[in-house]
């Protein structure tokens, strides 16, 4: 008996449907326009060098 109502528990959570309820559907699109509104503008600035940069090993460092 305990046999036949653990199979029957289990293809019953198995096999029945499930059917998630989206909670923001109504607000999503709100949530975009506002995220629009408050992108922040992208400040491209060009960088040059100062100096060139000489790489020497240190026999002191730790991985050499």
């Amino acid at each position: 008996m305990k046999k036949h109502l653990f199979l029957f528990l289990i293809s019953s959570i198995i096999f029945s449907p499930a059917f998630p309820e989206d909670f923001y559907k109504d607000v999503r699109q709100d949530w975009l326009k506002k995220s629009e509104l408050y992108k922040p503008t992208l400040v491209k600035k060009e960088k040059k060098p100062i100096s060139v940069v000489n790489v020497v090993p240190d026999k002191e460092a730790f991985q050499g």
